[in-house]
């Protein structure tokens, strides 16, 4: 349930507002997404993202306080491709690397580790 509701808050941001993204997973406390912002609006794809993931979260759990931390983004540009191939394999591999699981395809939360290339996914909207 949680999965699906991460993937259709992810995917109705990116549509919003024509980010593409190309790596994602979703730990308990943080995410890691790979994407391109080819039309400037990162600021508000975040800012929606991050307002549903808390709203949802919250009102799943019976929680009304903070959910995010008060410590800042982590933003990156990469100029190169071997920079931006590093970071899609940091972003895949973070519950290994977190040692929560042996292989990336074992997690269970939220990620785009086992889609193929270019692979599309639909999610239902949550109730």
């Amino acid at each position: 349930m949680l999965r699906g509701f991460l993937g259709y808050c992810l995917g109705y941001c990116a549509t919003k507002y024509g980010v593409q993204v190309h790596a994602a997973v979703m730990m308990s406390n943080h995410y890691h997404i790979d994407l391109t912002d080819p039309h400037g609006q990162l600021v508000p794809f975040k800012q929606l993202l991050n307002s549903l993931i808390a709203r949802g979260v919250n009102a799943l759990r019976g929680r009304f306080e903070a959910f995010w931390s008060s410590d800042g983004p982590c933003d990156t540009r990469r100029p190169t491709d071997d920079e931006t191939l590093a970071d899609l394999v940091y972003t895949i591999t973070n519950p290994v690397k977190a040692g929560l699981v042996k292989w990336s395809r074992l997690w269970t939360g939220f990620s785009t580790a086992t889609w193929a290339f270019g692979e599309s996914r639909r999610f239902r909207r949550p109730e």
